[in-house]
């Protein structure tokens, strides 16, 4: 997988902690130019799982080089503090835990994404994001409502089943 970064953000728009994952390019600290970067939601399942694939098609020149950013609750269920499937939803009449994308969003935009600017060479111009099922929701929702966000979105097998109309009543931004 390389090197991997790691640490805690604190975040005050949410008001709980994140465990943040991050790996550079094989190359970062020979080349200085502003390297792109991909944020994986469900990071601590995503980035153990794509990290090494990525890495092998970048050795083998399969891929381009890219700072890799996993978001990561720490824990599986509420109880532990993953709070997913409030974070990564559009407003939906059913389940009442649903509905806080645009807060997540703001935690993003205002705490996250300034972290990693910060601390690394990286081309927020040239972003993506990459979301699945509950992930793949907030990535077309952000796709939708906050294109300016990241450079490109990836939205795999995006849960839509209790927001399908909300999402469908968005005017694109």
């Amino acid at each position: 997988m390389g090197p991997v970064d790691t640490f805690t953000i604190q975040s005050e728009t949410l008001g709980r902690d994140f465990h943040i994952y991050v790996r550079k390019p094989l190359r970062y600290d020979e080349v200085d130019c502003d390297w792109p970067v991909v944020y994986l939601l469900d990071g601590g399942i995503l980035f153990p799982m794509l990290t090494p694939l990525q890495f092998m098609l970048e050795i083998d020149g399969l891929a381009p080089p890219v700072v890799v950013v996993g978001i990561s609750y720490g824990g599986l269920g509420f109880s532990n503090g993953n709070l997913r499937a409030t974070d990564y939803t559009a407003p939906a009449e059913e389940p009442e835990f649903f509905g806080g994308a645009y807060h997540y969003q703001g935690f993003l935009v205002d705490e996250l994404i300034p972290r990693i600017e910060a601390d690394y060479r990286i081309d927020q111009a040239d972003s993506l994001i990459l979301g699945q099922s509950l992930g793949g929701q907030f990535t077309l929702l952000t796709a939708l409502t906050r294109p300016d966000m990241f450079g490109h979105y990836l939205s795999i097998n995006p849960a839509l089943h209790a927001n399908l109309d909300y999402l469908l009543a968005l005017e694109p931004a």
